[in-house]
């Protein structure tokens, strides 16, 4: 099984753990204090991958039922799909 088909067949269970571990903090808590493994000023950096534009918007949809922020639900999720598989 390829990475993006990994990816993909887990998708739902990743975005939905994520969200759930960001329930329970605010966005003024995610903005003070960095995600682990990163350092405040931190450059971000475009890692070159390409996402169809109904997969962004399914996102983008899911993050604003949820109440929570786009970068705040790709970054845990990104978190726990490496937690799991890295």
């Amino acid at each position: 099984m390829s990475k993006k088909e990994l990816i993909s067949s887990n998708l739902g269970s990743i975005l939905n753990s994520a969200s759930k571990s960001l329930s329970g903090s605010s966005s003024t808590d995610s903005s003070s204090t960095p995600p682990e493994g990163y350092c405040l000023g931190e450059e971000e950096r475009n890692i070159g991958i390409k996402v169809p534009e109904s997969f962004k918007k399914s996102v983008k949809v899911y993050a604003s039922r949820k109440g929570i922020s786009l970068k705040d639900l790709l970054m845990a999720a990104l978190t726990e799909y490496m937690d799991k598989n890295l």
